[in-house]
């Protein structure tokens, strides 16, 4: 039985002149939202922004399994991470100057790049073909090693199951969903799913849940307690799947690519988001404020009043924030105004109280 807490609304659908194989989503512009990164059976890269326009197509080495556009160095500038066939691993400019690549001892078949920790850094994980995964940091030093018993077909990084536990999750030929912790530790849940092909993380507002590609069923949507939330039916089967800010800055949004070379993009958003808000306790917390008034320090508490709370602007273009991106504040959660892309912190939030 689906539960339905989750509604799932198609926005477009692209039919390729060839067969995708595989997409990303990932940050090219300076706008909030993401753009879709695909390549094809034909050695060509596509990008297509929110809206499914193509806004760049170039040709790209059909050896090439994994693409991801990333701040990855968390200074503020996008970069690419290629995967590919011959097992190297390359980090590049937005304009093609190679930064480091680092080749590993097989071939890489997916991969995904990811924060595994608490904290800015992002590490890029790798499935090999001999049943590997390679987590490296990055400056391409490889800090984690696992050796799995049969063949790995997906991977996403989620705290999943524990909201204070980011774990690698990955799928095998023998329909296992595992989890691999930061200390090799390594777990499997039972969701009597069969015939998984791909797996992706979808947060909505603070929640991780899972979307599963069952060949037979299309995409599942999972919560923690094994629910299906929702599900997509497709009559082409689903080749690859993946997720990101395309739609909306609180819930992400779904792509897939399906046979007869189709792309199609998915809005995701909750029934009630109450649902998918978890409230953070109540913690008064000393810190020194910067910003545009020197108001020194202040206690910051992790809830405010409604009547404190309808005061809240953006302090760029001066739009009233939604409650729903109010609470997100509060629970250090990042935040963007959806009207000029500002990122909202604490800080403004006490700014506008002063």
């Amino acid at each position: 039985m689906i539960d339905k807490r989750i509604q799932i609304k198609k926005k477009w659908e692209i039919k390729g002149i060839d067969q995708f194989y595989f997409c990303s989503i990932g940050n090219l512009s300076r706008d909030p939202f993401e753009e879709i990164i695909t390549l094809n059976y034909s050695e060509k890269l596509i990008i297509y922004n929110n809206n499914g326009k193509n806004i760049l197509e170039m040709p790209f080495s059909g050896d090439v399994s994994g693409l991801f556009v990333c701040d990855l160095f968390d200074d503020g500038e996008n970069v690419f991470v290629s995967m590919d066939m011959e097992g190297y691993i390359r980090v590049f400019s937005l304009e093609g100057k190679e930064i480091w690549k680092v080749m590993l001892h097989d071939a890489i078949i997916t991969g995904i790049v990811d924060n595994l920790w608490k904290n800015d850094n992002l590490e890029i994980i790798c499935i090999l073909e001999n049943n590997e995964i390679i987590v490296l940091n990055n400056d391409g030093k490889i800090i984690l090693t696992y050796k799995h018993s049969n063949s790995i077909n997906s991977c996403c990084v989620s705290a999943f199951r524990d909201i204070n536990e980011i774990e690698i999750i990955f799928n095998d030929s023998k329909d296992n969903i595992n989890f691999l912790n930061m200390n090799g530790d390594i777990s499997s849940l039972d969701l009597n799913i069969k015939h998984i092909r791909s797996l992706a993380k979808i947060k909505v507002f603070d929640v991780d849940l899972l979307a599963v590609v069952n060949e037979e069923k299309g995409v599942i949507l999972l919560d923690s307690e094994g629910t299906i939330l929702n599900q997509i039916d497709f009559k082409e089967k689903v080749q690859y799947l993946a997720s990101g800010s395309l739609f909306s800055l609180h819930c992400q949004s779904i792509v897939v690519i399906v046979d007869n070379n189709k792309l199609i993009a998915y809005d995701v958003e909750p029934l009630i988001s109450d649902n998918f808000i978890i409230k953070s306790s109540s913690i008064n917390e000393e810190r020194k404020i910067k910003g545009t008034k020197n108001i020194g320090l202040r206690k910051i508490k992790a809830e405010l009043n409604s009547e404190e709370l309808n005061k809240i602007i953006c302090p760029e273009c001066g739009e009233n924030l939604p409650g729903m991106l109010r609470q997100r504040i509060l629970n250090d959660i990042d935040v963007f105004c959806e009207k000029c892309g500002t990122k909202l912190t604490k800080e403004h939030l006490m700014l506008f109280r002063a």
